[in-house]
């Protein structure tokens, strides 16, 4: 036993560090190295093209179309003009009208004669051949010989007016029907054209998306790379070691002496 001393022990307090696995540091490291990489790699543009532009077939209807639309339309203008397509309206009226009347005027001349004949006869039978009455039923018989040749050849000429303008109509609107249809072929043609062209175009502009579509996958690829890497260092389960450290010394005094004394104390009477 002794008195007054103190005693001294060691105490020790464990401390908690986790160390993690030299390979999963390896790891960190290389995704970290990687991750500071592509954080310093400049921005790479695309410098291919983009879009499929117009292709020559388009081009070609395109043009068809300007100088479609920059021609002036033919104008056939009225039945009756003669200084267009048509031409003179005598091109149309029958060249032997005059001999088609012959045998009309022929059949007039007959009646005439005939009548002439009879105002004579009726003239002499009544003693008044060449006298005032006479003459005028002959210049009656005369004028009206005359107005008979003019209405057969007024009739005549009408009809071929009226078969002339029939003709010309029906080429008037041959020529309209002829020059619609062109339009309409050539309208077709380069719709044509442009629905060609417009499918090459398309199937360019499907080669530039893919070609570009591998771009970006290429673009994407180093990054899934490493986000892969990065699930894999997430996802795996690792241990962790423990260390203890000796934090300090407790010293405890001895108090035996002290306690004695104080039994002591009080065991006397007072």
């Amino acid at each position: 036993m002794s008195f007054g001393s103190e005693t001294t022990k060691n105490t020790t307090k464990g401390t908690t560090s986790t160390q993690l696995p030299g390979w999963l540091t390896s790891g960190a490291k290389s995704a970290a190295n990687s991750a500071l990489d592509f954080y310093k790699t400049p921005f790479q543009p695309y410098t291919d093209t983009r879009v499929a532009g117009f292709n020559d077939t388009q081009k070609n209807a395109f043009s068809g179309i300007a100088d479609w639309a920059g021609t002036p339309q033919e104008d056939m203008g009225r039945v009756v003009d003669e200084t267009g397509k048509l031409g003179s309206i005598s091109d149309y009226i029958n060249p032997y009208i005059e001999q088609s009347l012959q045998p009309g005027i022929k059949d007039i001349d007959r009646a005439a004669a005939t009548e002439r004949a009879r105002i004579g006869d009726m003239a002499g039978n009544s003693n008044a051949f060449g006298d005032a009455r006479h003459g005028v039923l002959e210049g009656t018989a005369d004028s009206n010989r005359v107005e008979a040749i003019g209405d057969l050849s007024y009739g005549a000429h009408a009809d071929a007016y009226n078969s002339a303008m029939g003709l010309r109509s029906g080429d008037l609107n041959r020529f309209t029907s002829d020059r619609d249809k062109e339009l309409q072929n050539r309208w077709q043609q380069l719709a044509g054209l442009l629905s060609a062209g417009t499918l090459q175009q398309g199937n360019k502009q499907a080669q530039l998306d893919t070609k570009y579509e591998g771009y970006q996958a290429a673009q994407q690829s180093e990054y899934d790379k490493l986000a892969a890497l990065m699930s894999v260092l997430n996802g795996v389960p690792y241990g962790t070691t423990t260390k203890s450290k000796t934090k300090s010394k407790e010293k405890t005094p001895d108090n035996t002496l002290a306690s004695i004394l104080g039994a002591a104390a009080g065991s006397i009477p007072v």
